[in-house]
């Protein structure tokens, strides 16, 4: 009992003499800490019990109804956002060209609106299977090469041929859609491009025999146009070049010509 209260005394005693040099008693030291640990829990109590209010995004609607994407396929062009986005774009894409062939075939066959209807979906049918089928759910750019390749043979005046084997029965729709530009263009046409090809290739060959100099077969060079090896070179000079003096080569498999 007696430590006690000298333990006590001296306490008392120390007290006294910190505030006489100015210093602040330790109890009131461990009791600002003590405050200061306390104010500090209930701060950290106050930020994880706050509610914080966080702004929520624009949500694109991507489950819209199908005749509502199909609205909008056809007032703007979107990129593959979703499957069924991507599907209203393709509906619109051949609702489109079945119209193109619908208003093309009702100016060819005035007399039978109803056949030319029925004609212009099975041909839009045929051109999306053949090419479309295979892409899932959007239209590829082959589709729409094609459709237009369609649109200008028929629609032209001097492929009357075409026409009238179609409109006949003689060509199917499926081999319609499967021919070439060349088998489908008209006969003139086809004939004025084969010409153009001849005197091209005439005018590339006279100019190589124009070239002065001995020809020299090599398989050092490869032709940009068809990719064969099997050239000939020779020197030859440019016009108004500081360095004039090159080398001409030219493909012994097709007319093309360059310089190196």
């Amino acid at each position: 009992m007696d430590g006690a209260n000298n333990g006590q005394l001296a306490e008392d005693e120390q007290d006294r003499v910190q505030k006489a040099v100015g210093m602040e008693p330790k109890s009131t030291v461990e009791g600002c800490d003590n405050d200061d640990d306390d104010m500090w829990a209930q701060e950290l109590e106050r930020e994880l019990a706050l509610d914080v209010h966080v702004k929520k995004r624009g949500m694109i609607p991507f489950h819209l109804p199908h005749e509502v994407l199909m609205v909008l396929m056809s007032m703007v062009s979107v990129g593959r956002v979703c499957r069924s986005w991507s599907l209203a774009a393709a509906e619109v894409t051949r609702s489109k060209y079945r119209n193109i062939f619908e208003g093309l075939f009702l100016e060819l066959l005035a007399d039978d609106a109803t056949g030319a209807i029925a004609l212009a979906r099975t041909v839009e049918d045929a051109l999306h299977a053949f090419y479309g089928l295979d892409h899932g759910c959007f239209v590829p750019k082959a589709y729409k090469e094609k459709a237009r390749m369609l649109k200008f043979n028929l629609r032209d005046p001097k492929n009357a041929l075409l026409r009238t084997r179609l409109f006949q029965g003689d060509l199917s729709v499926d081999a319609l859609v499967r021919m070439r530009s060349s088998d489908m263009a008209n006969p003139l046409l086809v004939q004025q491009r084969k010409e153009w090809i001849k005197k091209r290739t005439r005018e590339v060959t006279r100019n190589m025999r124009d070239l002065s100099g001995f020809m020299y077969s090599t398989d050092l060079f490869n032709c940009p146009s068809c990719g064969s090896n099997e050239t000939q070179h020779s020197q030859g000079r440019r016009k108004a070049m500081a360095d004039r003096v090159c080398i001409v080569v030219i493909c012994c498999k097709c007319p093309y010509r360059w310089q190196v």
